[in-house]
């Protein structure tokens, strides 16, 4: 199906998205939760569905789980890390999983789980011997499911990992994820389910360019957009511009006078 977007503006608004990528060979930066992402829109991308089996023989098929209705939250963490551990301390995560979560107090809305990333052992994991913090599994209370992920499993999130723990994932029921803040707040991952595309939503679209334009002096104007599905498409309309139309990314050199763009995605 072809679907167009269709944008009229001035150009006094700049957006920009950034993602990183992780090398999986490396080990993850221990960095310290943070809640400063304020209302920048975050890049989504599409998960691969897996199944993994936590340290207590269950099975967990995210694409289940995503059939089921349910979102799930992914906590990457590392054992040595001291953040991790603050993050891990405060609860946020047994809440979430006892308040929404299949517990028998929960409302069965999602999925909570934890993924070790760097390699720990089980003595690790139970805080035993050297690089952990303690026992993430709480002397096995813990109701959270723990998960040794492997490179593979790992690799899934690599599109939006941006390499630091702790980092928080949110899967939607659609397929889509995107990070989230590592928030000590149960509210705030409640809150963020209701950002869950549907399937084939029209893109967040917006242009960089300069807020003044002269005429006969040229203008660089570049497409920047947040998009579910790729982009496969521009087409840009300058009135009385030179040139008048373009069907690339980026516009250069523009020149004359103009009073408006269109900006086309088609999926």
């Amino acid at each position: 199906m072809k679907r167009s977007i269709l944008l009229f503006a001035t150009l006094l608004f700049v957006f920009a998205s950034f993602a990183q990528n992780k090398d999986a060979n490396t080990s993850p930066i221990c960095q310290e939760p943070t809640n400063d992402r304020g209302t920048q829109a975050l890049p989504w991308a599409e998960m691969q569905m897996w199944t993994a089996t936590d340290i207590k023989g269950n099975t967990h098929n995210l694409a289940d789980y995503l059939a089921a209705g349910k979102t799930v939250f992914v906590d990457f963490s590392a054992t040595w890390c001291y953040p991790c551990w603050s993050f891990h301390q405060s609860g946020v995560l047994e809440n979430l999983h006892n308040q929404f979560g299949p517990g028998p107090e929960g409302t069965n809305e999602i999925v909570v789980l934890w993924f070790e990333v760097d390699g720990a052992t089980i003595e690790q994991i139970h805080g035993t011997g050297s690089n952990t913090q303690g026992d993430w599994t709480e002397n096995d209370t813990w109701p959270v499911p723990i998960i040794q992920a492997s490179s593979q499993l790992k690799s899934y999130f690599s599109e939006l990992y941006p390499g630091a723990v702790p980092t928080m994932f949110m899967i939607c029921p659609t397929g889509y994820y995107r990070t989230v803040d590592a928030s000590t707040s149960v509210s705030y991952y409640m809150s963020q389910i209701n950002s869950c595309p549907e399937a084939g939503q029209v893109p967040l679209a917006d242009i960089d360019g300069s807020a003044i334009a002269f005429i006969d002096t040229p203008s660089t104007f570049q497409a920047d957009a947040v998009s579910i599905d790729p982009i496969t498409g521009y087409e840009w309309t300058f009135e009385n511009g030179d040139p008048a139309t373009s069907d690339q990314p980026n516009e250069c050199n523009l020149e004359h006078s103009w009073t408006k763009y269109n900006f086309f995605k088609n999926s």
